[in-house]
């Protein structure tokens, strides 16, 4: 039985070709050669792999990546989660009745009026100089130091130093000069974020459907309620017209 360990994946190939949402993570966005014919099946899954992956799924991985190794004459691959392109997933959504029950029945979150929902995504606002905080309109941005690396070209971020040498050791393995020189170029910068609406809803669970469904796409997310006020006489009248029971 072959296992999986720290943040890998053993795949094989398969040349099953199915129609389903393609899930992109971030880090592998930057790659644009990949082998659109071929997937990889997932065999086993390692405890520290950061996506929502398991035994059984199919996945896209970077052209010519992955360590191939064979097992009982079979042809495998050692992959690391960068060099994953993409996930394939069924995403599931709720019919128009059950939609209406749903959001006549959710938890409007401490107000009477009829509430929506967006999804905010935590993102990068730029450096922050010494002293300042990140303005962020729901109240709770953040600001910390991080670790740049590959700043010259397109950088990396880490929230320690010791997880931004970590990377330059795998990057730069057996060429000690390079990664000396890397390690020097680190940068520690003061940078803000802050909580960005990437995605509306009129419920919770749909907000909540999204947000598992697309984690690939997207850095830290939540939900966050709005609600629709008494003489927003628009939406209260396109509600009520498609059948939704508007809460007063």
């Amino acid at each position: 039985m072959i296992k999986a360990i720290h943040d890998t994946l053993i795949v094989k190939k398969s040349y099953e070709l199915e129609s389903k949402l393609v899930i992109i993570p971030k880090t592998a966005q930057k790659y644009s050669a990949y082998d659109g014919k071929i997937k990889y099946e997932v065999v086993s899954v390692g405890p520290d792999f950061p996506y929502d992956v398991k035994a059984g799924d199919t996945i896209e991985m970077v052209r010519h990546e992955g360590k191939k190794f064979l097992f009982d004459g079979e042809e495998y691959y050692k992959v690391k989660e960068r060099w994953v392109l993409g996930v394939y997933k069924e995403i599931s959504g709720m019919k128009l009745e059950e939609l209406k029950k749903e959001y006549a029945t959710q938890d409007n979150r401490g107000t009477a009026y009829p509430i929506y929902v967006t999804v905010q995504e935590l993102k990068c606002v730029g450096v922050i100089a010494d002293g300042y905080s990140v303005n962020c309109p729901y109240g709770d941005g953040v600001t910390k130091i991080e670790y740049g690396i590959n700043y010259d070209s397109e950088p990396d971020w880490y929230d320690t130093l010791e997880e931004a040498k970590e990377s330059l050791k795998e990057q730069f393995e057996g060429n000690e000069k390079e990664l000396e020189k890397a390690i020097e170029d680190i940068q520690e910068l003061n940078i803000g974020y802050a909580w960005i609406p990437v995605e509306f809803f009129l419920t919770i669970k749909g907000a909540e459907e999204y947000m598992k469904a697309n984690k690939h796409n997207h850095g830290k997310l939540r939900t966050y309620v709005h609600w629709f006020e008494r003489r927003n006489f628009e939406m209260r009248g396109l509600l009520e017209e498609i059948g939704f029971k508007v809460k007063e």
